[in-house]
């Protein structure tokens, strides 16, 4: 991975920050995964980001955090897990008319794209984390 912006394909992106929490409390080590605090503060900004509208509020998964957001109608899945750093993972909802249609599916990407910029600012500028690069396969 590599901290220029831009040369790899934005599926997933990792940063660091303190702003987080990544300890879990012994006694919830078996029910809870870290990033709730993480996952609610990139939701709140991109539900409200200019390009962006809440869709699904955050849930803890058996693996992390997941919420949803509509980007010009489509649904933008965000992944969150917290690690020894912070990884988001960016992927298109799925629908049948994307399946069939390539126009469909190319606007959806462009949508995906515009959220993954939008994460990236807020990574960069807001949370001023120290950004460590996309990726596009899980880098854990």
């Amino acid at each position: 991975m590599t901290s220029v912006r831009g040369k790899f394909p934005k599926h997933f992106v990792s940063f660091r920050s303190d702003r987080f929490e990544l300890a879990i409390p012994d006694d919830e080590i078996d029910s809870l995964f870290p990033g709730a605090d993480c996952c609610e503060w990139f939701y709140e900004r991109l539900a409200t980001a200019t390009r962006c509208a809440p869709h699904q509020s955050p849930v803890m998964e058996d693996w992390g955090w997941t919420f949803a957001v509509k980007a010009n109608g489509s649904t933008i899945r965000v992944n969150v897990w917290g690690i020894e750093e912070w990884f988001l993972g960016v992927e298109s909802g799925f629908s049948l008319i994307g399946l069939l249609s390539p126009p469909h599916r190319k606007k959806t990407e462009a949508d995906r794209l515009a959220v993954c910029d939008e994460i990236e600012s807020l990574i960069c500028t807001e949370l001023k984390a120290e950004f460590l690069g996309w990726s596009e396969t899980f880098p854990g």
